[in-house]
Formats: structure tokens, sequence, C-alpha cells
């Protein structure tokens, strides 16, 4: 039996690579991208650049239901290597983006993605 780690199993020029590095670049306050705060109580909540991935990821893939995003998180190995194996469950990817202040930020960086992607 071979084992192999999620880094060889993502090749290079995998879109993930690229969402990755272009989330990681962003910064979020300066786009005015922030998530309110919910209760403290509880587990503590991911970062809102793990819920930026997801939801890039999934509009680059045509997944927009977050019932099926939770499920592809535990099963599609490209997003396993894109989230570091983090996978939220669909109530709190609804609730991120419910709760973010600024979802109307979100939408030209899905335009930017799709052109710089392509």
């Amino acid at each position: 039996m071979e084992f192999s780690c999620l880094e060889e199993l993502v090749e290079q020029e995998n879109q993930v690579r690229f969402l990755e590095a272009f989330v990681e670049k962003l910064d979020l306050q300066v786009l005015q991208f922030e998530v309110k705060e919910l209760k403290g109580e509880g587990r503590p909540r991911y970062e809102p650049k793990v819920f930026l991935k997801l939801y890039l990821y999934g509009y680059l893939n045509g997944i927009r239901s977050s019932r099926r995003l939770e499920k592809e998180c535990k099963r599609n190995i490209e997003l396993q290597w894109l989230l570091n194996r983090l996978a939220p469950n669909y109530q709190g990817i609804l609730r991120t983006f419910e709760n973010t202040t600024s979802i109307a930020h979100i939408r030209p960086l899905q335009i930017l993605v799709l052109r710089l992607a392509a």
C-alpha cells in the first residue's frame, strides 16, 4: 500500500493553487470584507479566508449549495488541500455569508478570479 500527501496529489497547475495564492495575497480589511461576530460560545470560528476560498472554489466549479460545498470539503482532494483539511458544515458556510457585512465585495472578486483563472 502506498501513501501520499495532499501536496503530491494536487498538480502545480491546478486552479486551487491559484486560488490559494490569490486569497492569501488579499488584505480583507482593505477590501472591507468583515464577518460579524456571532455568539462567543461554542467552537472558535474559521478564518474568513477559509470561507472565501471555499466560496470562490464553488463559484469557479458551479457549486452554489452550502450542503454540496460541505460534502465536497469531505471528499474532494482539491478542496482538502485548499482548506488544509478543514471541513466546515453547511450551516457554518451559510451563516458566514449571511453574516458578512460586505457581501457586495465578493462579486468583483468573482469576476477577477474568473478572468485571471482563464
